[in-house]
């Protein structure tokens, strides 16, 4: 090392990451302001009306207007509370309204019957072994477990919770997991039942198959589930104005209707709309704002104003009924006051988004295409991001509002030269999308975030934002102000054009520089959970057991592969994925099935962590790219 990267070296090491910063979200506004020539309105520009008269007015606008509007400064808000409830409360009114008027207006209407027509025809028959296939528990918090709980590992221990609909379902799919039925049939005396051993083993033997099955998931319906009426409703930020409003679903619920979420998922993807990818909206919008032929819709409270009765109708009997087992028919409000939902199901529900693309993507189809066995190409639709010809947009504002539906006319264009959809704004073919401050900047992983994102929509959008960035530099402990990252490796230090980087040869080869970043550790919480530790990482939340299997196998075979070149053995009990212990069972036939590896880091832990504070680390990165 040289003496003058030795020097560098030592700084770092004095610069605390964690210490505060003297950042300034005034200062930053008026930069900003002083870069764009616009002076923004209202508490840190939140009430910039948006002017899109030229590309120039429309860009620097629409960042004053969404720059802060998602900050949440964590402190508690009387006036977004109330705002809040007053919108829950509206969403269940609206809901209520459609369903006393649906049935009728349905009925005589020829539009909604092909609607329907279209719907059954994408679902076709509903088959609980497909959707069994997809069952899994969600990543958020459940009526039983906070979110600082919701690793898979605590979801598989302790006795689970199901609404009385939905208990025999969930008492099959945990009969489906041995060890899972072990665990919840778990009594206080530490016997996995009331037999003894040897008795146990002579009834069983005397049992079919089918009747050994039958009794395990009377049993866990009798005595392994806890019963509850429904979800709870919770509020998480959303905006500076108002919060949003989820539900914390029972986890037995929830696991059943991802499965039901996943099989609507794959039908929809056999008609164009692919879920796990927004950025055919986001062509979308492009394409409008250049040709002005297409229109982009949003809808405000989309989730929450999917009325009961619009469901009812518009799905075939068999996947209605699938649908109606496992939601939560009852919420209770964080007051204690318990409500009979007027909505089919809400934020939170692990099919609500499918569902609701379904039910929009059928209306968007009937609404441009009268005849049902015709097809528009042009249509996307990605949750209530929606896009649709713009000759057929007044008119599907008016049959989404037939359905209860409201269109976000702040959000909703179809005339002139702007569009937004799935979180990219353009004007003229001109990517103008904006980035955002959401939380403090205090610290400097958080200084190191806005600087990063100030780079990338000067890059985007062609501003020289060169000064902006070296005033946001000097606020960083002087080890730390040079750029080091190209874009594209993190936000762990200040990113820049490759020419001004500060980066070290690796002591070891050519083929990469060094570069010190900052990194978030994991810390890996304590908690005796072995069961259920071992259940998640046989049954992680995105891949079932096979594919977790050929994953483990493919992952010791590396290791081997390593440990052979090396003097020094891999100890057993732990595995390879970075965090805690993982079984060694592997079943032969998941050696050789051709399958997708899992996220090894969620499937094969399933151990719960937290963030810890933000540390140095080494990064590589390529000299020569590609």
């Amino acid at each position: 090392m040289t003496l003058k990267s030795d020097i560098r070296a030592k700084g770092r090491r004095r610069a605390d990451p964690n210490a505060s910063l003297g950042f300034s979200n005034e200062k930053f506004i008026a930069l900003l302001s002083q870069l764009t020539g616009v002076q923004p309105v209202g508490e840190l520009g939140r009430e910039t009306p948006l002017d899109l008269t030229s590309l120039e007015a429309a860009r620097a606008t629409l960042l004053f207007r969404e720059l802060y509007s998602k900050y949440d400064d964590g402190l508690p808000s009387e006036s977004k509370e109330r705002t809040t409830w007053e919108r829950f409360q509206m969403a269940e009114e609206m809901c209520r309204q459609t369903n006393l008027r649906f049935y009728e207006v349905a009925n005589r209407d020829p539009f909604w019957v092909n609607v329907r027509r279209r719907i059954w025809t994408v679902l076709g028959k509903f088959d609980w072994d497909e959707a069994s296939k997809g069952f899994g528990h969600g990543p958020g918090g459940t009526t039983r477990l906070p979110k600082a709980k919701s690793a898979a590992a605590y979801k598989y221990s302790g006795k689970p919770e199901s609404t009385s609909g939905n208990a025999v379902l969930a008492s099959c799919a945990i009969a489906q997991v041995p060890l899972w039925t072990q665990s919840v049939l778990k009594c206080e005396d530490g016997d996995l039942d009331e037999w003894p051993e040897d008795i146990r083993e002579d009834v069983r033997a005397e049992l079919s198959d089918r009747e050994v099955m039958l009794r395990t998931v009377e049993d866990i319906r009798r005595r392994g589930l806890v019963i509850v009426d429904g979800n709870s409703v919770i509020t998480v930020p959303k905006s500076y104005k108002t919060h949003r409003t989820i539900a914390k679903e029972p986890c037995m619920n929830v696991y059943i209707q991802k499965g039901i979420g996943r099989a609507i998922r794959k039908r929809l993807y056999s008609v164009g709309v692919n879920l796990d990818d927004q950025t055919r909206n986001q062509r979308g919008a492009l394409q409008g704002s250049l040709t002005g032929e297409l229109a982009t819709v949003d809808l405000s409270m989309a989730s929450d104003t999917l009325s009961y009765e619009v469901v009812s109708w518009l799905l075939p009997n068999d996947w209605w009924f699938a649908l109606e087992q496992c939601r939560s028919p009852v919420g209770a409000l964080p007051s204690g006051e318990k409500i009979n939902y007027q909505k089919f199901s809400s934020m939170g529900n692990g099919y609500t988004f499918e569902l609701e693309s379904l039910i929009f993507w059928a209306i968007c189809q009937q609404v441009c295409c009268p005849d049902v066995n015709e097809r528009e190409m042009s249509i996307c639709v990605y949750g209530d991001d929606l896009i649709v010809p713009s000759i057929h947009f007044e008119a599907l504002v008016s049959k989404l509002r037939e359905a209860g539906f409201e269109p976000n006319s702040k959000k909703s264009f179809s005339t002139g030269l702007f569009r937004e959809s799935c979180g990219k704004q353009y004007y003229a073919g001109f990517d103008i999308t904006p980035f955002y401050v959401r939380r403090e900047v205090k610290h400097l992983d958080r200084l190191f975030l806005v600087h990063n994102n100030v780079y990338r929509w000067g890059d985007r959008t062609g501003v020289d934002v060169s000064d902006i960035c070296a005033s946001l530099r000097r606020l960083a402990p002087s080890s730390w102000r040079d750029p080091r990252l190209p874009d594209g490796f993190g936000d762990g230090a200040f990113i820049g054009a490759v020419d001004e980087l500060r980066m070290d040869s690796h002591p070891h080869g050519w083929e990469y520089w060094q570069v010190s970043a900052l990194a978030q550790s994991s810390i890996e919480l304590e908690g005796d959970l072995p069961v259920g530790q071992l259940v998640a990482s046989l049954y992680a939340t995105e891949a079932r057991s096979k594919l977790l299997s050929r994953s483990l196998v493919t992952r010791l075979r590396v290791m081997r592969r390593k440990v052979s070149r090396k003097s020094y053995a891999v100890p057993r009990s732990r595995h390879y994925a970075g965090h805690g212990e993982a079984s060694s069972y592997c079943p032969e036939w998941a050696v050789d099935t051709d399958l997708e590896f899992p996220n090894l880091e969620e499937t094969i832990s399933g151990l719960p962590v937290r963030a810890g504070r933000f540390k140095e680390i080494k990064i590589l990165i390529p000299r020569y790219p590609g």
